[in-house]
């Protein structure tokens, strides 16, 4: 039912449709399948576009926006430019109204729905953990958007593998991966990865989640990213754990997600730390 046309699922509709279930085996399903949106459900982008690219970048900024605010300059659009901005538009023209700011003089686009106050009451703790996860879809969004601001869209992945990253990473941070039991699943049997960094990943990891509690699989790409690229622009190139953990970027995917699933457990396709306390899933 989700994924059907409409862009925007109330709770007590989705509840009229499915009544043999409960509302906890419901909010189960749909936190694996939806984000939550000013109190309506929106099916998850690798739902709509597994394969990722720039429908699922122009559709991640959109309800990050709506998320932050009921309302969106048009103006936004001009910044992103080319092919992104039209694209922004479009979905934008399914969850808004267009509309004039007669006092400013500027069009914006308005949430075409009131929130729905009653869901966002009756689940807070629902509530507080899809803004954990909000926190993650923005900075991914607003890596990818500040680079799309200055170069077209088919640009973006050159940006990226340019700065010594591997295409894989690239096309692993633009897709939505689906979830995995990555705590159970055992070591690729024959481990390309040497033994410094085997060692020195687990430590980068744990330092990582002391930042960010909850992880998704892109945003740790993104922090190794930045050690590589502090391996490669700075004079002295970060410290020798650092260093050795960003030559994680060079070898297969499932290496990198062996070595993180002996230290964080996935949860609904975001890490927490093992040890930690903090988990609010």
């Amino acid at each position: 039912m989700i994924d059907s046309g409409l862009p925007l699922h109330r709770f007590s509709a989705i509840k009229h449709f499915a009544p043999e279930y409960s509302d906890d085996e419901l909010l189960s399903f749909l936190q694996n399948h939806a984000l939550l949106l000013r109190g309506y459900w929106v099916p998850k982008g690798k739902l709509l576009y597994p394969e990722g690219g720039i429908e699922l970048l122009a559709r991640n900024f959109v309800l990050v926006s709506f998320n932050k605010s009921l309302r969106v300059q048009s103006g936004e659009l001009r910044k992103l430019g080319g092919e992104l901005a039209n694209r922004v538009k479009y979905f934008l023209m399914q969850f808004a109204l267009e509309k004039l700011d007669l006092k400013e003089r500027e069009m914006y686009w308005k949430f075409k729905e009131l929130p729905d106050e009653s869901f966002i009451k009756d689940f807070p703790i629902v509530v507080k953990q899809q803004e954990e996860i909000y926190k993650i879809l923005e900075r991914e969004v607003s890596g990818f958007v500040s680079v799309a601001g200055k170069q077209k869209q088919k640009s973006i992945k050159n940006a990226v593998t340019t700065s010594g990253v591997n295409s894989a990473l690239v096309r692993s941070t633009n897709s939505d991966p689906p979830a995995t039991s990555l705590g159970e699943d055992p070591p690729p049997r024959n481990m390309t990865m040497s033994s410094e960094t085997r060692h020195a990943l687990p430590i980068a990891l744990k330092k990582l989640f002391q930042t960010h509690k909850v992880c998704s699989f892109q945003l740790i790409c993104q922090e190794l990213r930045g050690l590589a690229l502090a391996k490669t622009m700075l004079p002295k190139g970060g410290s020798k754990i650092d260093v050795d953990a960003a030559n994680s970027l060079d070898v297969p995917q499932d290496e990198l997600k062996a070595v993180l699933g002996e230290v964080a457990c996935d949860i609904h396709g975001c890490f927490v730390l093992k040890s930690s306390k903090d988990d609010l899933f």
